[in-house]
């Protein structure tokens, strides 16, 4: 029962006599009147309600001890719905949604989409739910019941389509023109395959489908997005801003057929990306003459990283030659400086 409520309590004697002496009890103590019906609209929690009955002959007798479960109010909104919240595109499929126990709950109303039924459960804090194939998009809620009335209701948000995927990972400041860029993200169960987007000018070459791809880069900047597919329709996009910061001016091989882009002309650093790794390489600046005016020393860069070597001097306008190289490999651009 509710705090407040008005409840009658009734003692019903059999051969009792003409004239019987009800006493009703509550927690021990004396309460109402000599009658048959005993009212209390100030119940509280664990209150123990009784009656004694005396005959006119002084028999007596006491009946059974009524312990009162009176609830000071609705329930608390339920913490958390769990169960599958997409790719619900299988109708063949008991999805089990639940939630823990919530304080003061003696039960618990259900509600799905139309486009769904509960199959059992309903009442309890888990349900098994079916959907039909034309789900597409809903709501399960939740609330727990007492004899106060339903407390706030949890809202679960569902969908058949696949869940949006991971943060794209792969470099998003590049130069234009730039080749053999990797994107991904994280492979993901239940869908059939991955959506990839990029730039108007940009190239896919390998990988659509895949949670994996190979970028060739044009000269427009734009958005990399990524969609999982199942099914039953796409995902919420996940979104890649990418920007240049540089120029490829100039492509070039190296000795082992490595591919180099570099920016010409150069101010105060040089800017170069390669689509390979590069350990351990000697990078050197050098005028026309051979004379090395600039040696950075040893350096190290990943594929398809931009690389920016900082010079901490002046050097004079002119025409130069950019070379990296270690023990497998010989890389030499002109360059010029104005």
């Amino acid at each position: 029962m509710c705090v407040n409520a008005i409840v009658t309590f009734n003692a019903n004697a059999t051969k009792a006599g003409a004239a019987p002496i009800y006493q009703w009890k509550k927690n021990g103590l004396n309460v109402g009147t000599n009658n048959s019906t005993y009212i209390d609209n100030t119940l509280a929690n664990n209150d123990a309600i009784s009656c004694s009955i005396t005959t006119t002959t002084s028999a007596s007798a006491s009946s059974n001890v009524i312990k009162m479960n009176v609830f000071s109010g609705v329930p608390n909104v339920p913490a958390w719905i769990s169960g599958a919240r997409y790719d619900l595109c299988n109708t063949t499929t008991d999805y089990v949604y639940e939630v823990s126990a919530v304080s003061n709950a003696t039960g618990y109303n259900w509600t799905v989409p139309n486009d769904a039924f509960i199959k059992s459960g309903q009442g309890t804090s888990s349900i098994t739910v079916n959907f039909l194939p034309s789900f597409r998009l809903g709501n399960i809620t939740v609330n727990g019941m007492n004899a106060c009335g339903g407390g706030g209701v949890k809202v679960a948000n569902i969908s058949a389509n696949p869940s949006k995927p991971s943060a794209i990972n792969g470099i998003n400041q590049l130069c234009n023109n730039q080749q053999n860029v990797s994107y991904s993200i994280d492979s993901m169960a239940l869908v059939t395959g991955y959506l990839w987007a990029v730039p108007t000018d940009a190239t896919i070459v390998a990988g659509q489908g895949t949670n994996n791809i190979v970028v060739n880069f044009g000269i427009k900047t734009g958005n990399i997005t990524a969609q999982a597919q199942n099914n039953c329709g796409g995902s919420i996009k996940s979104v890649l801003p990418v920007n240049f910061n540089c120029r490829l001016s100039q492509s070039f091989n190296s000795s082992n057929n490595n591919s180099f882009s570099l920016v010409s002309p150069f101010d105060k650093e040089i800017i170069f990306t390669s689509d390979q790794s590069i350990n351990h390489a000697i990078a050197t600046l050098s005028d026309v003459t051979g004379r090395v005016v600039y040696n950075w020393g040893n350096i190290s860069f990943n594929a398809n990283e931009i690389m920016k070597l900082q010079m901490d001097k002046n050097i004079p306008k002119g025409i130069y030659f950019f070379k990296i190289n270690n023990t497998s490999f010989d890389f030499v651009a002109k360059v010029s400086h104005e």
